[in-house]
């Protein structure tokens, strides 16, 4: 990939020669919020650059294969330090725009690898997982706003694989998922009784 690309105000926004060069990526079209600038190599983010959430600065550092490698990242809030990343591990934080902490993870590798967590807008835990290669695989839990937990179990590639599931405190179905649709398991009622019984997403048997 050769050439130079020069944006409405006649602003570099690439300038490439042999697939390496500098890049300047914007969001929306309409409103040119900058997501990217910096170096580029073979078609990914290599070398310096800086990464923006709607203009705000965010992470800044050095890039590998399109990952961040080293550098540090900042609150979008108050554009402060939140974390730091070297040789592609660290523990990244990502704020709101009030300043409340979001999301923790483990970062290895240039990826989320390891323990993660998210919060909501009151700064309540509401899920916590073990991550690897970026996606949901290992124990997790789930939590509702009042932070009773509704699920936990495990998950394989983003999706609920095994668990149960809860109802103010109480085990409403345990068992299986496909793609975190029950799948073969129970449900129970106030009691603990079993309710019905699922066989590959049917109910098999339902127990009055």
């Amino acid at each position: 990939m050769n050439g130079t690309l020069y944006d409405i105000n006649n602003e570099t926004e690439y300038k490439l020669e042999n697939g390496k060069g500098f890049l300047k990526e914007y969001g929306y079209y309409v409103r040119r919020d900058i997501k990217y600038e910096g170096e580029y190599l073979n078609g990914e983010l290599n070398g310096k650059g800086k990464q923006y959430d709607e203009g705000k600065l965010v992470f800044e550092g050095i890039f590998k294969n399109g990952k961040r490698w080293n550098g540090k990242g900042y609150n979008i809030n108050n554009n402060e330090i939140a974390y730091e990343i070297k040789e592609g591990k660290g523990i990244i934080k990502e704020y709101d725009y009030e300043g409340k902490l979001i999301f923790e993870y483990e970062y290895l590798n240039g990826e989320f690898n390891g323990k993660g967590k998210e919060y909501n807008y009151e700064g309540k835990l509401i899920f916590v997982c073990e991550y690897l290669n970026g996606e949901f695989n290992g124990k997790g839990k789930e939590y509702n706003y009042k932070g009773e937990c509704i699920f936990e179990g495990e998950y394989l590639y983003d999706f609920r694989l095994k668990g149960k599931e809860y109802i103010k405190g109480r085990s409403e179905y345990e068992g299986e998922y496909l793609y975190d649709k029950k799948w073969n398991g129970k449900g129970h009622d106030e009691k603990g009784n079993i309710t019905y019984i699922l066989n590959n997403g049917w109910k098999g048997k339902r127990i009055q």
